[in-house]
């Protein structure tokens, strides 16, 4: 049996699963009365009763008449995601959505997917590129790091990101990294500028594939050859995991999800920013920069740098490739430790969530620093992306 299905400009046959009766589950979604309308985006709901993961789900209520939307389940059962324009009927009080087990049959389009390549993985949506996860360490101008995304690509196929730039030979398209590291008294190397220290990726998956979401998940151990084992093996000081969620685009917009934990794996761990100012280090995206490069963040339009400036988001955009306008966004989630969070927001290309600044924090065992961000990749300017409302979707987000 086969359902028409629309979402957003999400367009694709649903098909029943129909050996035996096909799955049925309720789903619970709760959007609060300020949620933007008549923006596409994805939602978190909960699946009540049996735990179901890894499915894709059509759902329907009332309130929304013959039209179905289209979740997909996570790994743990509980959780899904769902694709949806939100209308005035949707928002204000919880609602309770009919959810029956499909298949999704796209005729020529593949899922989502994510898919082990040489040095790496490739999250791609159908034949489409979109990022890729250097796993394995890359050294180029003297410099090595592992545990970043390059490359990363627009709608339209186009680059946004550089390695190894002339002016920075240390920044890395998307990547996160630290200046200041020290165990108790003792600063161990640079990570920022990869001076005696690499991230070791211990192990990698994808967990999620289906038609609305993929993902990576990553663990990788901080090491140096200044901190060794009496056997000259390096001592892991600190544990990372990283998921990487790639969302299916809709309209001119798609979402890559970024959560980063990091628990110290010796005592008395701490990081911090450059010893100025400036306070840089943390998540960062260098950008590949565009002509007529335009930066933009709650206050509005950057024509200089910004120096440790508070704002939720930051924005790029500008003509990338063949002409058209696009850029890619960086949302920031309310559960950082530091929100608003402050930024440096170079016109050369970085644009740097610059936490916790000059001054280092001590990680914690027992609660993970958590870094949480979204990219929006974009056609058109700030203002036509409506990326304050996305900002304002992803800070409802739980």
């Amino acid at each position: 049996m086969r359902l028409g299905l629309v979402t957003g400009c999400l367009c694709c046959w649903i098909v029943l699963v129909c050996s035996g009766a096909p799955a049925e589950t309720t789903v619970s979604i709760n959007l609060s009365a300020d949620f933007p309308l008549g923006i596409a985006t994805v939602v978190r709901g909960e699946l009540r009763g049996e735990l179901m993961p890894n499915m894709t789900w059509e759902l329907s209520h009332p309130k929304l008449g013959d039209q179905k939307l289209l979740g997909q389940s996570d790994e743990s059962g509980k959780r899904l995601w769902i694709a949806l324009t939100a209308t005035e009927e949707l928002i204000g009080k919880p609602l309770d959505l009919k959810g029956v087990a499909a298949e999704i049959d796209f005729g020529d389009e593949a899922v989502m997917s994510t898919t082990r390549r040489a040095g790496g993985y490739a999250l791609k949506e159908s034949d489409r590129l979109i990022l890729f996860y250097q796993k394995d360490a890359l050294t180029r101008h003297g410099h090595t790091r592992a545990g970043f995304v390059h490359r990363l690509r627009g709608l339209d196929d186009e680059t946004l990101t550089e390695i190894f730039p002339a002016d920075h030979r240390h920044h890395q398209a998307v990547f996160w990294a630290w200046h200041q590291l020290w165990v108790g008294d003792r600063k161990i190397g640079d990570p920022w500028v990869t001076k005696d220290h690499l991230v070791a990726v211990q192990t990698s998956s994808a967990r999620n594939r289906g038609p609305l979401f993929t993902d990576l998940f990553v663990t990788a151990h901080w090491v140096s050859p200044l901190l060794t084992n009496d056997d000259g093996s390096p001592k892991p000081i600190v544990a990372e995991e990283t998921t990487i969620c790639l969302f299916r685009a809709s309209q001119n917009a798609q979402y890559i999800d970024f959560i980063i934990r990091l628990t110290p794996l010796m005592p008395d761990v701490k990081i911090g920013g450059s010893e100025n100012v400036k306070g840089y280090s943390g998540f960062t995206v260098r950008v590949k920069p565009p002509n007529g490069m335009m930066i933009e963040d709650a206050s509005g339009v950057r024509n200089a740098d910004a120096v440790q400036t508070a704002s939720a988001w930051a924005d790029v955009y500008g003509r990338f490739g063949k002409g058209k306008t696009s850029g890619v966004g960086i949302l920031s989630h309310p559960s950082l430790a530091q929100f608003p969070p402050r930024w440096l927001l170079r016109h050369y290309g970085m644009q740097n969530v610059a936490y916790p600044g000059r001054e280092p924090v001590a990680l914690s065992a027992e609660e993970p620093l958590v870094i949480r961000h979204r990219l929006i990749l974009h056609r058109g300017t700030t203002e036509q992306a409506r990326i304050a409302e996305h900002q304002q979707v992803y800070e409802l987000t739980p």
